[in-house]
């Protein structure tokens, strides 16, 4: 499992080594909320399969510090952070494991929808 999150962490991050070389920077602001959302909703996805045992408050450990981080550089992140935080935050509380096909697929469509979303507030913060 530690495999997976450490891949999509992996995934996620190379647009960002993308960026720093073609424009010779790297900002800290967006990778650490971009990252961390990723590898965050990696944990989330985990904890929602029923073949999984991923507790549903490990997503809320990698999510707030990235958060933390990103917030005191980039107040304006927060408003990105909005949806993610309250979605880790209900799984919480409302953990449904799925073990069929169809609600795995659903639930990854609509992670798909959610995930450019998110990186498209991002990216219109960023250049706001």
């Amino acid at each position: 499992m530690e495999g997976i999150v450490t891949g999509t962490a992996f995934l996620s991050s190379t647009i960002l080594l993308a960026k720093a070389i073609v424009i010779h920077q790297l900002a800290l602001r967006a990778s650490s909320m971009f990252v961390g959302y990723h590898v965050a909703t990696a944990y989330y996805v985990e904890s929602r399969l029923a073949f999984r045992d991923v507790k549903p408050h490990v997503a809320l450990y990698v999510w707030i510090p990235a958060v933390a981080l990103t917030a005191p550089l980039w107040p304006a992140a927060l408003i990105a952070a909005a949806e993610p935080t309250y979605k880790f935050a209900a799984n919480i509380k409302r953990n449904i494991k799925y073990s069929r096909y169809q609600d795995i697929a659903r639930m990854g469509r609509r992670g798909l929808a959610r995930g450019a979303i998110f990186t498209a507030l991002l990216a219109v913060l960023y250049y706001i």
